[in-house]
Order: C-alpha cells, then structure tokens, then sequence
C-alpha cells in the first residue's frame, strides 16, 4: 500500500491533511476550524468526519463531508451539553462524547440536518491526587466485547465505569488510587488501560460482565523510575498517553520520555524502547506501507507529525502545530 490520507487534529485552530503517494508524507492543506479540534473520528458508517472542539466554554461537536476534496464542508455543529470534551465514540447510530472537563458522557444523534442529545450522565467521585483528580473527569469510551454496553475510564476518580448504550450507570469499577485511568484497549477479552497519573499500564480480563485484574506494571524499563539519573538530574515525570497492538506487542506512547515503550502483549513483559524525534507524543496510528508498518505520531509540544518505520527504526517529521490526534481515512472517503 503506497497511497495513505489521514487528518491531523490539534490545539491551534485547524485541521492538517497529510498524505502519503510517493513514499514519504507531505503536508497538503491546513484548514481553519475551531479553536482546539483536538479529537478527530471518521464515522463507523458514514463519509463523515466528527471533531470536538475541546474547550470549557465552547464546546462543541462538528461533522464534516469526506470524499468530496478539500477544505471539508460541515455538515453540522452544536453545543455539547457537558464542558471539555476528548474523545469521541462513533457506535450503534448515535456519536458519544467523553467531557474531560465536566466529568461526563454525552449521546448525540444527527438525524440529517441537526445534531441533538439523547442522553447526559454525570460521573461523581474524587481521587487521590487534589491538583488532577479533585472532580470526575472522563477521559475514553469504548465498547465491551460483547456489544452490549460501554465502558469508560475516568482520570478525576480513578474509576472505570460500565454503562448502558442509554447512558445508565451498571456499575463503577474501582482502579489503583491516585493512578488515573487515561486510554483503553481491548486485546480480545483483555482489556489494557494506562494509568497517567501512577505512571503504569494495567491489563484486565472481561469475564462474565465483569473485570478481572491481571496485571500492573511500570509503563517503562525499571531503571527509568528511578529518581534521579547516573549524572544526578532528576528523572522525568512520564504521562503515558495511549497504546496500541502490533501483532504480538503492545507499543505504548510515554509522553514525558518522548519515546514509545514496546511491551509482550501475552506476559506484559517490558521488551524494549524507541527513543523520538519529537517532544510529548500524544497519539498515533498504525499504516501499512510497502515496508511494513509505519506509525504516524502526534508531537504535540514539539510541533510536529513524526513518521517512524516500525521494522527499520527510520524516522522524520512534518510540522503541524500543536498536533493531538491522527485520523487516518479509508481509501473510499480518501479526498
């Protein structure tokens, strides 16, 4: 596969369209939008491209044409209901919306000309930590292996909470204190979550409805959790963002290492590291090429998409300001 297209959400009022047809990425347009588009989803059935605009007093939800070129034409926008909204889940007709800011989940629905909401629940709690975790906030959405209701973590309480496709509270599953539950992947029935704030990956099992705990571990090599380096200098307070499945590894995006860790996804063993280009990858996406794999890496501080070859090692970078997230298009909603 030599032709790729994807969409490059962020913090500076835009979205960049970046392509791959000659074996390199280029930067092709950058298109005014609102101000912080930094949660990007093409729709599960649709020519539809979904963005938040992440901000306490303007939030809002936008949808957008693909397929037809660029710039993109909206389709339709509308206030959310909750405030700060990240992340996105496009699932069973309707669009939910995670409000980092507000501590909640929201249901929209576009019937075709207007964009409205179905549904508002509203997380409670507190954690450990006052300066991160002093109200809910809910950070990712997905659903369970079984289709039949969704899960989502919440960073405020350290909770991961199992609800209804209607938003109703099944049940509140309780995280490590102080670790705060960012990011979700489902491995089959296992379940990996990175906890942000205690620096760790956990994997649980869903079994008969319920989550069983597996395993903890540092979301690095042991000799990084160290307090200070062989120099003296202070080690660095990672923030692990995001991970994803490579057949038989877990990689895993470690922000305030600017490296990705790479874990055996059977043992969680720690297998090794690739150190960065940029500074603070935020997200990143997986794309076939005629090489193997490549990763497309949000760098949000460092104002760059980095492009790292998985099986060579070999990386560079676009820049794009203040990147947070990586959509990449399918080839029949390419523009």
């Amino acid at each position: 596969m030599s032709r790729a297209e994807a969409i490059v959400g962020g913090y500076h009022g835009q979205l960049s369209y970046v392509v791959r047809d000659s074996g390199q990425w280029q930067l092709r347009g950058q298109m005014p939008t609102v101000p912080a588009p930094s949660f990007v989803l093409v729709d599960e059935q649709q020519p539809w491209l979904w963005v938040l605009n992440e901000g306490e007093q303007d939030s809002e939800l936008l949808l957008y044409q693909l397929g037809s070129g660029w710039p993109l034409r909206l389709l339709a926008r509308a206030k959310t209901q909750g405030q700060g909204p990240c992340a996105l889940l496009s699932w069973q007709g309707r669009i939910y919306l995670c409000h980092y800011g507000s501590g909640q989940l929201e249901a929209m629905h576009f019937d075709g000309q207007q964009l409205s909401t179905q549904a508002l629940w509203t997380a409670t709690g507190q954690g450990a930590c006052p300066e991160r975790q002093a109200s809910p906030h809910l950070h990712h959405l997905l659903p369970t292996p079984d289709g039949q209701a969704l899960l989502a973590a919440d960073l405020g309480s350290d909770s991961l909470h199992l609800l209804s496709p209607e938003l109703q509270l099944l049940q509140s599953i309780a995280c490590p204190a102080g670790s705060g539950p960012r990011s979700l992947l489902w491995q089959g029935h296992d379940l990996w979550v990175t906890y942000e704030l205690s620096d760790q990956l956990a994997r649980w099992r869903w079994q008969s409805g319920q989550l069983i705990p597996l395993d903890l571990v540092a979301a690095h090599d042991a000799a990084v959790g160290d307090s200070v380096d062989s120099s003296g200098h202070s080690a660095p307070r990672n923030y692990p963002s995001m991970a994803l499945l490579l057949d038989d590894q877990l990689w895993l995006a470690n922000r305030g290492l600017d490296r990705l860790d790479v874990f055996a996804s059977q043992t969680a063993e720690h297998l090794f590291s690739r150190s960065l280009m940029g500074l603070f990858p935020r997200h990143m996406q997986a794309v076939p090429s005629l090489n193997g794999l490549e990763l497309l890496i949000a760098q949000q501080l460092s104002h760059q998409l980095e492009v790292l070859a998985v099986n060579s090692g070999d990386h560079y970078c676009l820049a794009v300001n203040s990147p947070t997230m990586v959509c990449l298009l399918p080839e029949a909603f390419w523009l």
